[in-house]
């Protein structure tokens, strides 16, 4: 997940500077893609520790 949110925060030039605004700018996009798997569109699987998304 945080890999992901780091490519969309450089790809759209989002500067995040404080926790406030990490939280701020990342809370909805974390919870529609843990939302992404239970409709099928994404599949999670957990690998090393961490949650790996990929596309079905």
């Amino acid at each position: 997940m945080d890999e992901i949110q780091k490519k969309a925060a450089k790809r759209f030039s989002l500067k995040v500077e404080n926790t406030y605004k990490y939280h701020f700018v990342f809370r909805m996009p974390r919870c529609y893609m843990e939302y992404l798997p239970e409709t099928g569109r994404l599949k999670l699987a957990l690998e090393d520790g961490f949650l790996k998304f990929s596309r079905v």
